[in-house]
């Protein structure tokens, strides 16, 4: 069954999602592990597609990029102070 993820959040022709825990780790140049600890953890915006058994993942870019943490590539100590404190 083909589901049009677009079309669930009402963004026909907006943007392309990443459509999976790899497509997601890679936006952040990280494993699936950590990317699925900050959506579990911090809130990460991951879509699921209803319906699925294995409950298929989607983000979209811009929602990534919006979010303060975690940040996208090389961030370091950035992140660590976010995430353990100064």
């Amino acid at each position: 069954m083909w589901v049009d993820m677009a079309a669930l959040d009402g963004r026909i022709g907006a943007e392309k999602p990443l459509k999976s825990w790899k497509e997601i780790a890679s936006f952040f140049g990280r494993d699936e592990r950590t990317v699925k600890r900050w959506e579990a953890g911090r809130g990460l915006p991951v879509h699921r597609v209803p319906g699925r058994t294995r409950a298929s993942v989607y983000a979209y870019p811009s929602e990534l990029e919006a979010r303060p943490e975690p940040c996208r590539g090389t961030c370091g100590a950035r992140l660590h102070d976010l995430l353990l404190g100064p």
